[in-house]
């Protein structure tokens, strides 16, 4: 994909987002010392010649999005023609919305879940861990099953002692 908004730019962190009638390219590239922008390109088909919209989103510091590139989604939907709109909205934003919705309330069981199996004295200290990012939560995650590894395996132990005792 050739981007025509700023080509020679260097890009990084590509994602590509398929609808049943759309595909959007988006992607990340440095722009000026301090800032960055997110660049899109969706292709449909009206016939069956190959269209495109493009969009672009700047930012200085940080994005407020609900998922990476939703600025630059809706900008580039914006450059659709009007029919088309409402369809690339649904098959691109909204789709992208209850999957990332979904990926969340699966990890919050998985958490749950494992965060139930811990005893109470270790939940106490965990309580006092502040976690910020979604990659603090899931390394988070894999402590807590780590933890509940070896409990398992302290308890299988402390079961084994008493019948190798008999044993001896």
């Amino acid at each position: 994909m050739i981007f025509k908004i700023y080509p020679n730019a260097k890009r990084y962190d590509e994602k590509t987002f398929e609808g049943k009638n759309f595909i959007a390219k988006c992607a990340t590239f440095r722009r000026g010392r301090y800032g960055f922008a997110h660049e899109c390109e969706i292709t449909f088909y009206i016939d069956d010649y190959r269209c495109t919209a493009n969009g672009l989103a700047k930012y200085l510091n940080r994005t407020w999005e609900n998922f990476k590139y939703e600025c630059v989604l809706k900008n580039a939907i914006e450059n659709l023609p009007p029919d088309k709109r409402e369809q690339a909205h649904k098959e691109l934003i909204e789709a992208t919305i209850n999957k990332t919705k979904e990926e969340v309330e699966s990890f919050l069981a998985e958490f749950k879940s494992e965060y139930a199996k811990l005893p109470d004295s270790t939940k106490e200290i965990l309580k006092t861990v502040e976690v910020k990012t979604k990659e603090q939560a899931q390394e988070l995650l894999c402590q807590i099953k780590c933890l509940n590894v070896l409990n398992t395996m302290m308890e299988y132990c402390e079961e084994n002692k008493g019948e190798e005792d008999a044993q001896n």
